[in-house]
């Protein structure tokens, strides 16, 4: 969702059995928020799968499918 002409948001829910959080990534586009957002899911995840000492599960499987963002590897073209 845009919200200046150069500031744009791209809202997300994750939602387990005992809780719900509600997260936004921003970006220079909407692309960018997009993009944004889809690099970070894994790591709130993985935080919230800790922190609730549990697990999400993707259609029955362990392997949520987004993608695991390594920022050293990024920089590197990865």
């Amino acid at each position: 969702m845009q919200i200046e002409n150069d500031y744009w948001q791209c809202p997300y829910i994750i939602k387990g059995e005992s809780f719900a959080k509600q997260f936004r990534m921003a970006g220079g586009d909407s692309m960018q928020a997009l993009v944004h957002t889809v690099r970070i899911i894994a790591v709130e995840l993985d935080a919230l799968a800790r922190h609730h000492k549990g697990t999400f599960h993707y259609f029955g499987q362990a392997d949520t499918m987004f993608p695991k963002w390594v920022p050293a590897l990024a920089e590197h073209g990865a």
